[in-house]
């Protein structure tokens, strides 16, 4: 990439010269560019699939999975109704992406585009593949829509082009750490709109009309999904009932898990999540009953505090008396829950004020494209 393509002040010049013709375009035109771009996405070629993997760390057999789950989603109709009767305010926005999620670009850079906004992103400087793919998927769909999308790739520690990204857009969404949304906060001015998508994770609950059995393959594949490095992804699964019903389930979970291994194999593992990944088992041995491979892992923990596990399809299942308890359950990881997946009969009413999403068991990581992630319309913002 020549600096001229990486400088955010070049890239929101470009991108605001093409806004009055996205902005011209019918939101029908828009959104066919935007679901013609992502049908060929969801259908890599094997260099772009191979591509992909190495960069996000993620298998080939999982990417592949997530381009198709994530980008499957985005059908014109489903944009249509998503936009409809809304009228976008912001001129343009900037996107602070994160690399901990291979698909976690597709909305951020995709749905200003569906709304006549124009969009820079900076892409994670260690994963940056599927941004730039993005981009040019849109380029080849419409090459008026792809011409208001830019991405640029530098440093977190790189000032200077991040306060010249920021102060481009009347509009910024940060994917990360609190700490990185924070810092953002900091360098903007009060005009500007902030979306801040900060850290989270996933609970699932297996109700007592649940069949474990089905439950456990269920949430399997809600583990497996992206190396559970997402915060959709379960860390720990409550099992209503007694000690003996949580310990059957996480033997299955185990059992499931063995066998979607053999479909969607692990990725890589970084140094520091596997010590990580060392220090949670220890503890989860000590706690309770630990089942536990290379690549994956289920802990019992019965009625031990709950806490966060290392990801990388390590998961802790801890016994709930009842789920009129669920909320107190939670500990000290409720304010970080923002997905719940639930095992039995689902009031989704019942549970909304533990998660912003709560879907069943086994679609956690797929949620569609209308879903109120962090509590927020997809098009808020904007």
């Amino acid at each position: 990439m020549s600096s001229a393509e990486n400088e955010p002040l070049a890239l929101w010049s470009r991108v605001q010269s093409a806004a009055p013709a996205l902005r011209a375009l019918s939101v029908e035109e828009r959104a066919r560019a935007i679901a013609t771009a992502c049908a060929a996405l969801s259908r890599p070629d094997g260099a772009l699939l191979a591509l992909l993997s190495a960069s996000s760390g993620l298998s080939e057999a999982m990417t592949r999975w997530a381009l198709e789950t994530t980008f499957g989603a985005f059908s014109e109709r489903a944009l249509l109704e998503l936009v409809a009767g809304r009228q976008a305010r912001a001129t343009g926005v900037a996107a602070i992406l994160s690399g901990n999620v291979l698909s976690a670009a597709a909305r951020p850079m995709l749905l200003p585009l569906l709304a006549g906004v124009p969009v820079v992103a900076k892409a994670s400087s260690r994963d940056d593949a599927l941004p730039h793919a993005i981009a040019q998927a849109v380029s080849a769909a419409h090459p008026l829509v792809g011409a208001a999308c830019a991405v640029a790739s530098f440093g977190h520690e790189d000032d200077a082009r991040l306060d010249a990204l920021l102060a481009g857009a009347a509009s910024v969404q940060v994917l990360g750490s609190d700490e990185a949304v924070a810092a953002v906060r900091e360098r903007l001015a009060p005009a500007q709109t902030l979306i801040g998508r900060g850290h989270g994770l996933g609970i699932g609950v297996v109700l007592h009309d649940a069949a474990v059995a089905a439950a456990s393959e269920a949430f399997a594949r809600d583990v497996a999904a992206y190396d559970q490095r997402g915060c959709l992804s379960p860390h720990a699964i409550l099992v209503e009932g007694d000690d003996a019903r949580a310990e059957a389930f996480a033997r299955l979970l185990y059992e499931a898990l063995a066998r979607i291994a053999r479909e969607l194999p692990r990725g890589s593992v970084p140094g520091d999540a596997r010590a990580e990944q060392l220090q949670w088992r220890g503890v989860a041995a000590a706690r309770g009953v630990l089942h536990a491979s290379i690549t994956f892992a289920v802990s019992c923990e019965h009625g031990a505090p709950l806490r966060p596990s290392p990801g990388y399809r390590n998961v802790g299942v801890y016994t709930l008396q009842s789920r009129d308890v669920l909320s107190a359950r939670l500990g000290q990881l409720a304010r970080f829950v923002k997905a719940l997946g639930v095992a039995g009969q689902l009031d989704a009413q019942a549970f909304a004020a533990l998660a912003p999403y709560v879907a069943r068991a086994g679609a956690m990581q797929t949620p569609p494209l209308a879903a109120h992630l962090d509590g927020l319309h997809p098009l808020d913002g904007l």
